[in-house]
């Protein structure tokens, strides 16, 4: 799956969300999926925080607050997450695996750089 076949694949993935999702709630789907795979899940909690920031980011740049319930619907669809315990959890290892190494190099949650960036809590 690594070679450039599986590679294909897997990037097939990631561009259906491009075009599903839209500019705004892709980047909000991205986000959420590289904190789950680079943590292995992703809680209620965490997930309300990165709402927040993309609230407040797509309203600056005009796009409006992201469609949280829509996102994980999709991402559930498209068989990256399930909700297991209240938890998400990626269904597919070698999919977590692959999405952890290709996005989740210097990984830190948007909401804790900018904190870290003004010095002041979101």
């Amino acid at each position: 799956m690594l070679r450039l076949r599986g590679q294909a694949h897997l990037q097939h993935y990631e561009s259906r969300l491009k075009k599903v999702l839209g500019k705004a709630d892709c980047q909000f789907a991205l986000a959420i999926l590289t904190n789950t795979a680079v943590n292995e899940d992703l809680g209620i909690q965490t997930l309300n925080k990165y709402r927040s920031h993309f609230s407040i980011h797509n309203e600056n740049e005009g796009n409006g607050a992201p469609s949280v319930v829509h996102v994980m619907r999709v991402l559930q669809h498209d068989g990256y997450l399930e909700l297991r315990d209240g938890r998400y959890r990626f269904i597919s290892g070698l999919l977590e695996d692959w999405w952890k190494i290709r996005q989740g190099q210097k990984f830190a949650p948007c909401f804790d750089r900018q904190q870290n960036r003004s010095g002041a809590s979101l």
